[in-house]
């Protein structure tokens, strides 16, 4: 398959992948939290095939670095969490006083309405690995160790979502608070990803015969 193409349909699986949220919204009046909370599980999915990069770019360190990332990720996934839901969940129960069965539950509950958008960001990540870092041969770049790469994507990802979402606290009308939440967060996504693998956008007439990427 032609390369241009096959980058075109990563990008093409991004965008698609964070628009998604937005049928929720307006059909099945998906609120402000499980937008939010649908990003914050991307982290997840980010964190995930970050493993496998780190065991690719070397499986010997892994052997060390993989638990020690999963520690400190998921440190900052829970710290992450607590603030998603003190600032913009309603259900006092979702906040993590013990971790047990009943927070477990209600997290799922909130959850499980987003699951196939979750599946639609799993694969836009899932294509964005194969195409970019093994498809591109990105393992073989010494100089770009994977185990803390992802953390200024998703530090300046998260930064948008929260900013975003403080924006549309401020509007009467929250299904256009949050079109413009997910706008940024797809507009800083596409940037990142096009700085983390080192691609160029350029914006082309035919999206088949430009040379963009995530």
């Amino acid at each position: 398959m032609n390369k241009k193409l096959v980058e075109n349909i990563s990008i093409v699986a991004l965008i698609v992948s964070n628009c998604v949220p937005l049928i929720g919204v307006i059909f099945f009046e998906w609120s402000m939290f499980s937008v939010v909370l649908l990003f914050w599980s991307e982290t997840l999915i980010i964190g995930f095939f970050n493993i496998f990069k780190i065991i690719i770019y070397n499986w010997l360190s892994a052997i060390f670095k993989v638990p020690t990332f999963i520690i400190h990720f998921g440190i900052f996934m829970a710290l992450h969490y607590l603030f998603l839901v003190v600032l913009f969940a309603n259900d006092q129960s979702l906040i993590p006083r013990v971790i047990d069965a009943s927070l477990i539950a209600n997290i799922y509950l909130v959850l499980k309405p987003l699951a196939w958008s979750f599946v639609l960001l799993f694969v836009s990540h899932t294509i964005s690995f194969f195409v970019n870092y093994v498809g591109r041969g990105e393992y073989k770049n010494k100089r770009k160790d994977p185990f803390i790469a992802p953390y200024g994507r998703i530090l300046v990802m998260h930064v948008s979502i929260i900013l975003g979402g403080i924006v549309v606290m401020f509007f009467h009308q929250p299904i256009l608070g949050i079109v413009i939440l997910i706008a940024l967060k797809t507009f800083v996504d596409l940037a990142a990803h096009a700085k983390q693998h080192g691609l160029k956008l350029r914006p082309q007439r035919n999206l088949i015969e430009s040379n963009t990427g995530i």
